[in-house]
């Protein structure tokens, strides 16, 4: 019920206390900043669920949106995350490469970032989702930092969908996918190609 699921085009993660996709890592602080600003130090808020921040969450109250995350806290974990077998070591060199000279500038060499500013990568639940469509969606469309009262500063990360092909948008994904501590399903080009073509 809380397990994640696909939303046009996107990939809604899990909202129970799975280790890596879902919000076992995130406290109720945590899950509060991000309902109430649209980001936190763990992730920021894209597609449909940046439009669940401004037109609703971040109009709450305090005390709704502190509930709501006492709530998700308390979720169990549900379905097991599926097993992790990494990358072909070829694709993470690719990937490295490609990491190196279009990502390290905002997300550092460590995948560090500036939190709340560009999203960390490391522990991301989003890359970590067995669904990779957010993260596609994201490094080929780009992003816009949600803005909100409590978060008025924008940032935004530029589209590789005209820079970068389908082989080496799957080897960075798959990189920052597997990099850090982070574990997810590699991404091939065929893949990349369907989400290409899904807009």
């Amino acid at each position: 019920m809380y397990g994640g699921g696909p939303v046009d085009g996107w990939f809604a993660p899990r909202l129970d206390n799975a280790p890596r996709s879902g919000l076992m890592s995130w406290s109720v602080d945590d899950i509060a900043e991000y309902l109430q600003s649209g980001r936190n130090a763990r992730s920021h808020a894209g597609g449909p669920m940046a439009e669940v921040v401004v037109n609703s969450t971040a109009k709450m109250t305090d005390d709704d949106v502190r509930a709501i995350a006492v709530f998700l806290k308390d979720l169990p974990a549900g379905t097991a995350e599926p097993e992790v077998t990494a990358p072909p070591l070829s694709q993470m060199t690719e990937g490295a490469a490609i990491y190196k000279g279009a990502c390290i500038a905002c997300h550092e060499a460590d995948g560090s970032g500036a939190p709340r500013i560009y999203p960390p990568l490391p522990g991301n639940t989003n890359l970590q989702s067995a669904d990779p469509s957010s993260t596609l969606r994201v490094i080929l469309d780009g992003a816009q930092t949600v803005t909100t009262a409590r978060a008025p500063n924008a940032g935004s990360m530029p589209a590789y969908r005209d820079k970068l092909t389908d082989q080496a948008i799957a080897a960075v994904a798959s990189y920052i996918r597997n990099s850090w501590g982070n574990a997810a399903p590699a991404i091939d080009a065929d893949q990349v190609a369907k989400a290409r073509n899904a807009r």
